[in-house]
């Protein structure tokens, strides 16, 4: 399993998991947070200084197979540069990307999560503002970054986890268990 997603059932024996869906079953779903996501991706940062040219920066989102930098001035971020900020440079000025500098160009306000924040709490605020990327500040420091694709793939993750487990659960736990009666007998074979 990816994420933690299925805890404890009152059935009275010992702990198993079930899906959330089973009728009769109290299940406990624990949230799947911004720093489970960071922990599955890794923490690394690519950053970028306001002085740096878009050119520059343009290489390096290339280099990393990346949508997004943020920008910082000393430890502390002060704005991001995305693939929409070069092409809305780019329409504006063809050809000059080497002549303008990262900080003239960047989104200045910079949208923040924590570590703290679920998933859909993510994915609310990056639907809601219209951005694809989202820094992570663990108090003054930052922690990660998580992009939509990130997101989009926890969700899928978690899908294919419950989807497992319903199989599983639909081919294999007693009816008992989640609180129905159990099955007739098979009639005989002739």
């Amino acid at each position: 399993m990816n994420y933690p997603f299925y805890v404890e059932t009152n059935t009275g024996g010992p702990p198993h998991r079930m899906p959330r869906a089973c009728p009769g079953v109290y299940c406990r779903e624990v949230r799947v947070t911004i720093r489970d996501i960071l922990r599955r991706k890794g923490q690394r940062v690519v950053t970028i200084t306001p002085d740096c040219t878009v050119l520059e920066a343009v290489n390096t989102l290339v280099a990393h197979n990346i949508g997004g930098l943020v920008v910082t001035s000393g430890d502390r971020p002060i704005g991001i540069l995305t693939e929409r900020d070069v092409l809305r440079l780019t329409a504006r000025a063809p050809g000059q990307l080497q002549s303008f500098e990262v900080g003239a160009v960047m989104t200045r306000e910079l949208i923040l999560a924590t570590p703290e924040h679920d998933l859909h709490e993510a994915m609310g605020l990056m639907t809601e503002r219209k951005i694809r990327h989202l820094p992570v500040m663990n108090g003054d420091a930052l922690a990660g970054i998580v992009s939509i694709g990130d997101l989009v793939n926890a969700c899928r993750e978690l899908a294919e986890d419950e989807n497992q487990h319903l199989r599983g659960y639909i081919q294999g736990v007693p009816a008992e268990a989640a609180g129905g009666q159990p099955p007739a007998p098979a009639p005989p074979v002739s």
